[in-house]
């Protein structure tokens, strides 16, 4: 996926960054096998509030970042890691 193809046509700074996180928590629900519902029941949401995030179309704030990565079951520098492999994957550093 290229930075144009994660373009966001209101703030394409910052729709690619936005789909990329979303894209990378989506994959570790799927090796977990964390269903969405699940998911917001770990992050305390209704599913609404979590699906939005997870599928990109309200982007993560500072706050959400841990509480994300708590539900997964990882750090916080690993979820960040995880976005900056991705990142560097993808070529759009």
């Amino acid at each position: 996926m290229t930075a144009a193809e994660l373009a966001d046509p209101v703030d394409p700074a910052e729709g690619w960054l936005r789909m990329l996180v979303a894209a990378e928590i989506r994959g570790v629900m799927g090796r977990k096998k964390i269903t969405g519902r699940e998911m917001a029941r770990r992050l305390g949401e209704n599913p609404q509030w979590a699906a939005q995030r997870i599928n990109g179309a309200v982007p993560l704030n500072t706050n959400d970042l841990p509480r994300f990565a708590a539900a997964l079951e990882m750090s916080i520098d690993e979820m960040l890691d995880l976005v900056k492999h991705a990142i560097k994957r993808e070529g759009i550093e």
